[in-house]
């Protein structure tokens, strides 16, 4: 009888766990295209600006797009300014030292990205800083 209990309740447990691997498997892979894209969200360009001054032309272009400044720090290697648009989408750009005249910036907006706004605010704080039409972009 024992016997037959334990048969009884092992044979069911083990059809469970073997029918609901493929929801594992999913759930893996869903977690992983949120990380992709995620990762893949932000935009990324090469100034000639310390991260003070990229700070500054963060500022300007948030004011100019009515983006309001919700934090705003930095340092001799590194700044972050944060903001949030009307639809309170956060802004954040983070500039970081790669010489002593360059600054590598990095600019998200949302969770996943929005290439059209980060777009803006790069075109404004390159504006800002008295830089040319970014090189890989036609004149308009």
């Amino acid at each position: 009888m024992r016997f037959l209990r334990a048969i009884l309740f092992t044979v069911p447990l083990i059809g469970l766990a073997l029918t609901q691997s493929g929801c594992l498997i999913a759930a893996a892979a869903a977690g992983t295209g949120a990380g992709v894209a995620y990762v893949k969200g932000k935009s990324v360009d090469l100034l000639d600006a310390t991260p003070h001054a990229i700070a500054d032309a963060t500022e300007a272009a948030f004011k100019d797009l009515d983006i309001a400044v919700i934090s705003r720090e930095y340092t001799d290697v590194d700044a972050t300014i944060i903001g949030r648009t009307a639809r309170d989408t956060r802004v954040q750009v983070t500039a970081k030292a790669e010489t002593d005249k360059t600054s590598k910036v990095f600019i998200r907006a949302g969770v996943f990205g929005d290439d059209p706004l980060q777009a803006r605010v790069l075109e404004r704080i390159r504006a800002n800083l008295g830089m040319p039409e970014h090189p890989n972009e036609s004149p308009s």
